[in-house]
């Protein structure tokens, strides 16, 4: 019996698909600068990934009775955190952090099978909730029917992506550069949690939770201050009275 070390398979690595087993999908523009950029972007920052879950349902009443999804919910309270956060809000300049003055925030819209496209909802720190879903309803619109304008993409300066209506659990964005962070939203789910209440013994609900995602560039800042940024996203969401007035 031939040893195992000489036997063909064991020397052998994959073999190469013959010419009839696959077809060849050319990238169009979109997704040849799409994957340019990614790679880029690996290459140039130290991705790490921190997450927290964050229970929706204040947030859930008041976008029930807006007729409003989460995303600009939480794009608001990104707005927000990021002014208590100023060093999420920028880009690594040779040895220096550029921190900008104004919150720009790209949100990540699937065009389908021509890829993804990051317009940019413009000082939204200043807008309201509803302002801010008009916004991305808007440019989600133009975005699909291929109307989207220069100004659109101008000065980002941190990103969300969206994949949180597919049901993922926890995701690992790509920064887009130049900037240091991007948050993934992902699936919302109905599960018992623990309540406290003014009494000695919690409760168990069932209450709307999902998770926050944040990748970000470890050059710019440290886990402890990421955490402190997506945990003030999560207080901002659970905890804010202002939803009602804002929407």
């Amino acid at each position: 019996m031939p040893d195992n070390d000489t036997e063909p398979e064991a020397r052998s690595g994959p073999r190469a698909a013959a010419p009839a087993d696959y077809d060849v999908l050319r990238f169009n523009r979109t997704r040849v600068r799409t994957a340019a950029h990614m790679v880029r972007s690996k290459a140039v920052s130290p991705h790490t990934l921190c997450a927290v879950e964050v229970d929706y349902i204040h947030v859930d009443r008041v976008r029930r009775a807006a007729k409003l999804t989460c995303l600009p919910f939480t794009a608001k309270a990104v707005a927000t955190a990021l002014r208590d956060f100023p060093h999420v809000n920028a880009s690594v300049v040779d040895d220096s952090l550029h921190v900008y003055r104004r919150v720009n925030l790209g949100i990540a819209i699937d065009i389908g099978a021509d890829g993804l496209v990051v317009p940019v909802v413009h000082d939204a720190d200043a807008k309201s909730v509803a302002a801010i879903a008009r916004e991305i309803a808007d440019l989600a619109a133009r975005a699909r029917a291929k109307k989207l304008t220069l100004d659109d993409f101008d000065g980002g300066t941190f990103t969300i992506t969206n994949p949180g209506p597919f049901g993922t659990l926890i995701s690992g964005p790509i920064i887009n550069q130049p900037q240091v962070a991007i948050l993934s939203t992902d699936g919302i789910r109905k599960r018992p949690v623990v309540v406290e209440t003014s009494g000695t013994d919690d409760e168990i609900a069932v209450h709307p939770v999902g998770n926050l995602s944040l990748s970000f560039d470890h050059r710019a800042f440290d886990g402890a201050y990421a955490a402190r940024f997506i945990g003030r996203i999560r207080q901002i969401l659970e905890e804010a009275p202002i939803w009602e007035v804002d929407t």
